[in-house]
């Protein structure tokens, strides 16, 4: 099927006479440019275990660290490609008390996670918290009625 549109381009020279060539025009017709997004570093949080192996250690609990680092990157996997020289420089090895050697080994990334925070407060700033649970105590208990009351007599 012949394009019905085509574009009129006249050439540059002036000395040139008659028609101007035409030229077809693909069949989806002229698409924009996209520009492309200039990217920027950004603070990425990235967490990382670490096993405690034990020499002949073959039972029991095994120890871990999870570890935190604040890298700047251009995204995700950036992050996680600058953190790990830092990762895998982490593990050392050394005698305990007991005469055992025992290895930090990087293990592997937990997660990443974007900070969105451009600016650190020198007085502080959150970089990462976590929730969880926990057996509940009664040094734990709120009870909001019960202390209005209280402070009322």
């Amino acid at each position: 099927m012949k394009n019905r549109f085509s574009l009129s381009l006249t050439p540059t020279t002036p000395f040139r006479r008659g028609r101007a060539k035409t030229y077809p025009l693909p069949e989806s017709g002229i698409k924009p440019v996209k520009r492309r997004k200039c990217k920027r570093l950004e603070w990425y949080a990235v967490k990382a275990r670490f096993v405690i192996q034990v020499e002949g250690q073959t039972d029991g609990m095994q120890s871990f660290e999870d570890r935190t680092m604040l890298v700047k990157a251009y995204d995700f996997e950036d992050a996680k490609k600058r953190a790990m020289p830092e990762f895998l420089a982490y593990g050392h090895i050394y005698l305990n008390p007991y005469g055992e050697m025992v290895t930090w080994r990087f293990e592997s990334v937990l997660e990443i996670n974007h900070t969105f925070i451009e600016n650190f407060d020198p007085k502080g700033t959150e970089v990462y918290s976590t929730m969880g649970k926990r057996r509940m105590r009664p040094e734990y208990e709120w009870h909001p009625l019960k202390d209005q009351e209280e402070k009322a007599e």
